[in-house]
């Protein structure tokens, strides 16, 4: 059993009665329930491709929550699973920007590809994708001039910016909260960008609720997470999204 504070007209102990996790495109078709249960909805996007040359990790994809009576939802919604940002390749060497994962009106975006430089990708913002070294925006932006800090709520994680700081900030991706992990880059021995909902960032970000980043090279995990980036080899891809639909009833 769960406890959801004040949904269920003063009674706070509810029972799931319905749970659904996607992973592939398809039209959802609504639970023949009660119209006034109440459906939780978790989406997260995909994460974006690791670099083939600077180690540079891929942006781990942005996870949101939402929350509506059963009765809101059409009889069917299209679910939309992003698809993973492809790696860096021999002939292409900077990671591939993850997609968008979507049910209905609600969406999150794919963290940003590694690049070739040596930065890593941003991470995804619940409002918009990763953009190569920066968080997703709006609410993304999570640095003043050049000094990394936390991200906001609703912001991906920077991904590292090689060569343009002296500390470790310009080598690791940074943190985030609903926003995808920033990837790390241009040196071993850094990671990416942690998540709590959100996918993680290459090069081994760790994530509470979705996948962590992939380490150097490798393919992030599912959900979310950013393929680690590689030095003269083939990057790892992004990991695809996710949507997960739970339903619930008060007792």
């Amino acid at each position: 059993m769960s406890t959801f504070t004040g949904l269920f007209g003063g009674s706070s102990r509810v029972k799931m009665v319905y749970e659904r996790t996607i992973t592939v495109s398809e039209a959802w078709t609504k639970p023949s329930l009660d119209p006034d249960l109440l459906v939780e909805g978790y989406l997260v996007g995909p994460g974006g491709g690791g670099s083939y040359n600077g180690k540079a990790g891929g942006g781990g994809g942005a996870g949101k929550y939402f929350y509506c009576r059963l009765r809101d939802l059409a009889a069917t919604v299209a679910a939309v699973i992003g698809a993973g940002g492809d790696p860096g390749t021999g002939g292409d060497q900077n990671g591939k920007d993850g997609g968008v994962t979507s049910f209905g009106k609600w969406r999150v975006f794919g963290g940003a590809g590694g690049m070739a430089n040596g930065n890593g990708g941003g991470g995804a913002g619940t409002h918009g994708k990763g953009n190569g070294s920066n968080g997703g925006a709006p609410g993304g932006a999570d640095v003043t001039g050049d000094v990394p800090y936390p991200t906001l709520d609703d912001g991906g994680g920077r991904g590292s910016y090689s060569g343009l700081l002296s500390t470790s900030q310009s080598k690791a991706g940074m943190d985030a909260v609903n926003g995808g992990g920033g990837g790390a880059g241009t040196e071993s021995g850094f990671v990416g960008g942690a998540s709590e909902f959100g996918g993680g960032g290459g090069g081994g970000g760790k994530s509470t609720h979705a996948g962590d980043g992939g380490a150097l090279g490798m393919p992030g995990q599912v959900p979310g997470g950013g393929g680690g980036g590689n030095e003269g080899a083939n990057g790892g891809a992004g990991a695809r999204g996710e949507i997960r639909i739970r339903i619930f009833e008060g007792i």
